[in-house]
């Protein structure tokens, strides 16, 4: 008798705990929307940078260029002639390298954005083996299992983009040297007639359309370097993100969409950090009663 009933007490204090700590854990839900938040705003942002690489304005450009080129008498104006065209073939081949690879990075990108963020991992109830209390309130001691869900997705996606910064890094060197070339010759032929004695003077149409190579060269190697920095802040900031709690990141959401608090939510995004973990030796000294 006294057997049964110190088990009914135990039980009664266990289901006493286990409501404590239902209270206590991030709720299930804050967790699977901030999942789906970082997996959002992780590929939303390299989407983005992805669709400036459509250079495709720099058409206009091109046909301006070569009917400067038609106007110029092959004697009189060979040097600007021959430095004028290669400036310009320069810029399609650093365009054309760049559109390539914003417009295949863009695609995969917009893949990933669309895939589910939770189907990439397992709910802790899963894993089984253990007790349920036993788990969940060494999951609190450590901060969750969000946690862990979060750095395994951050893994996921640090190898999902590697292809695409492995292909990055195998094209900069020749959108590099193109836009360097690109620009060089555009000067040289803003400076042929000032430099060369007794040249003639160069004609304002292809001055004018070397100040625009220049200036295309310039955006075409912004944007490139821009799209190979911008996926290494992204790997950056999404692991520093494993820092910030699950309702913290829900809530800074929520807080940046209010249109009525626009400053507020500037003024608190990414200030809100995850607490310390509580110590797994102190919650088990609180609970020792549960054998654990």
């Amino acid at each position: 008798m006294l057997f049964v009933q110190a088990i009914t007490a135990q039980l009664a204090l266990c289901a006493i705990a286990s409501d404590v700590i239902s209270d206590l854990v991030t709720p299930e839900a804050d967790k699977s929307e901030a999942l789906r938040l970082r997996q959002t705003q992780f590929w939303s942002a390299l989407s983005s940078v992805a669709d400036d690489m459509r250079l495709t304005q720099h058409a206009e450009l091109y046909q301006e260029t070569e009917k400067a080129l038609a106007e110029l008498d092959d004697n009189k104006y060979s040097e600007v002639k021959a430095a004028l065209s290669e400036s310009l073939q320069h810029l399609k081949q650093a365009d054309a390298a760049v559109l390539q690879q914003g417009l295949e990075s863009s695609e995969f990108f917009k893949e990933e954005l669309s895939s589910d963020a939770e189907s990439r991992g397992l709910s802790w109830f899963a894993q089984g083996g253990q007790n349920v209390l036993a788990k969940a309130i060494r999951l609190f001691a450590e901060g969750g299992d969000y946690t862990e869900r979060l750095k395994e997705q951050v893994r996921q996606r640090q190898k999902s983009l590697m292809p695409a910064l492995e292909a990055a890094a195998h094209s900069s060197a020749d959108v590099l040297k193109d836009t360097r070339l690109g620009s060089k010759r555009a000067f040289d032929v803003l400076k042929y007639d000032i430099y060369t004695k007794g040249a003639p003077k160069t004609p304002e149409s292809v001055k004018t359309a070397a100040n625009k190579l220049v200036n295309a060269v310039a955006e075409t190697r912004h944007r490139f370097m821009t799209f190979v920095s911008g996926m290494a802040t992204s790997l950056a900031h999404d692991v520093q993100g494993t820092k910030v709690s699950a309702s913290a990141t829900v809530a800074m959401d929520q807080l940046s969409k209010l249109e009525e608090t626009p400053r507020l939510a500037a003024e608190t995004k990414g200030s809100v950090f995850r607490a310390q973990p509580v110590s797994q030796q102190s919650v088990e000294d609180s609970f020792g009663f549960l054998g654990l």
